[in-house]
């Protein structure tokens, strides 16, 4: 008997379907197809689920059909295109837009920040989609980003200062083996591991080297080392994905690599969904259903649950519940350690927001580097600043002889478990050095006097003149930093 093809009718019909709906957007909007055409926003609207799922369905029918119709270039286009707005339909940020376009109106759906009355540029395709092209130069770009801004800095500033998971590493550590065993799993041991790798001790941070690759790997240009990855073409001479050697090297090198993959191992084994990321930094969802109902009915920090955990019998240990609790005190420490590489990232990007507005506003990076005391950890604290000055070459003041010179400024802040907080400023202008040195604790101030001459010379022998250096007691002025966004609205 032989059996009629259903594959050639099937995929005429979709092509079918698709050729009509373009042909009725073409007759009401007046577009041709590819055509750039102008649009104002006239209203922007969230999307709840229940309008979100029905577009959900149609996308993953169209997928279902689509996986029946035998491999090719048109289908694989098609499916890329169906996948691609499934992405899209799945994206926290996608919002109802209405649009007027040619004097006609339509709703239509984008992730893309806008607001009414912006002017947008839109395509139509030949795969029925409107597309929403670079936005145009308008007057409302700087207050969209600063927007955005203030909403993210407002998700992380409650989480930044809490516990971080990176504090209670030397303890985790310091669990016998059997009791770590017992608790985490191998996947989750080794996640935890790769974070731990980033507390490195005093004498390791003392080599420029150690110290260098420290501050790039610090979380805050995640993204940036992710996007060269990408970019970077392969053996196959392709761009644009990770092979499983460049996703070990960024999970495990990178402060923010490790601790996103540590939460995406506490996820799974919690059944929670995983992390989104965004175009200006990766951000994580709070703990959702059952595993909220398993917390400590008694406020308990993760440093005293695991004091109470390394005393119990090993057998004790497999409790469910008990390994519940200790995953989800891990995956609220994970997140506040993102946190704060969120905030550092956001602090950098409002200061490139600012100097887009004001040139002559200075960039600033503030960085924090884990450090290990024994069983203790500590953070070092940089703010690197980068400014022009005019300097003048000769005695003589007038302007034919002053040149523009980049000047850099770096703020170090050591809290010393014995020596008290310990403060110390480089300024580089040109090829002078000057160094400014605060000490908290008068002994630490009179121990850092004896040696004054032997970090002069040590800084010499490496070819570093330094013209001036000072040290004081007490703390550096606090400087009031501009972020060029408000936390709280306020109406008289």
């Amino acid at each position: 008997m032989k059996v009629p093809s259903v594959i050639n009718p099937l995929l005429q019909g979709l092509q079918e379907a698709r050729a009509e709906r373009i042909n009725t957007l073409v007759q009401l909007l007046s577009i041709g197809v590819g055509k750039t055409e102008s649009a104002l926003v006239q209203k922007v609207a969230p999307l709840s689920q229940e309008q979100r799922q029905p577009l959900l369905n149609s996308t993953l029918d169209a997928l279902v059909k689509l996986a029946r119709v035998p491999a090719s270039t048109q289908r694989d286009q098609q499916l890329a295109q169906l996948l691609e707005q499934k992405q899209l339909l799945n994206s926290p940020l996608l919002k109802l837009v209405k649009l007027l376009v040619n004097g006609r109106s339509l709703v239509t759906y984008t992730d893309r920040p806008v607001e009414p009355g912006q002017a947008v540029n839109v395509r139509l395709t030949d795969a029925n989609r409107l597309v929403l092209l670079a936005d145009r130069p308008n007057t409302t770009s700087n207050s969209q980003l600063q927007s955005l801004l203030a909403q993210a800095l407002r998700a992380v500033l409650p989480a930044q200062e809490r516990p971080a998971l990176l504090e209670v590493l030397p303890q985790i550590q310091a669990l016998p083996l059997p009791h770590r065993q017992a608790l985490l799993s191998p996947s989750l041991q080794q996640a935890l591991h790769s974070v731990a790798q980033q507390l490195r001790s005093p004498a390791q941070l003392a080599q420029p080297s150690t110290l260098h690759t420290a501050m790039k790997d610090s979380g805050v240009f995640f993204e940036r080392k992710l996007a060269q990855t990408l970019l970077q073409p392969k053996a196959t001479g392709q761009t644009g994905r990770l092979d499983a050697q460049e996703g070990s090297r960024l999970r495990t090198g990178d402060v923010k690599g490790a601790l996103l993959h540590t939460l995406q191992r506490i996820n799974t084994e919690l059944g929670q969904p995983g992390t989104t990321a965004t175009s200006t930094t990766t951000t994580a969802k709070p703990l959702t259903g059952p595993a909220l109902s398993l917390l400590p009915t008694t406020p308990l920090e993760l440093p005293q649950f695991l004091a109470q955990l390394a005393r119990r019998p090993v057998a004790e240990l497999s409790s469910r519940t008990l390994r519940t609790q200790l995953l989800v005190l891990l995956h609220q420490q994970t997140l506040n350690s993102l946190a704060r590489v969120q905030f550092q990232q956001l602090q950098a990007v409002s200061q490139q927001q600012a100097r887009a507005e004001a040139p002559q506003t200075p960039q600033t990076w503030t960085l924090e580097i884990p450090v290990r005391y024994g069983q203790e950890h500590h953070a070092v604290q940089l703010h690197i600043e980068e400014d022009w000055l005019w300097r003048h070459k000769d005695e003589d003041d007038s302007e034919q002889s002053a040149q523009k010179t980049k000047r850099w400024q770096v703020l170090l802040s050591f809290p010393l478990p014995e020596a008290g907080n310990f403060y110390a400023q480089l300024t580089l202008t040109g090829d002078d050095v000057t160094a400014k040195l605060w000490a908290e604790q008068a002994d630490t101030l009179r121990e850092v006097k004896a040696k004054v001459g032997n970090l002069t010379q040590q800084l010499e022998d490496k070819g570093i003149a330094v013209t001036h250096l000072e040290c004081v007691h007490g703390a550096p002025p606090t400087k009031l930093r501009n972020l060029h966004y408000s936390l709280v609205d306020v109406k008289t």
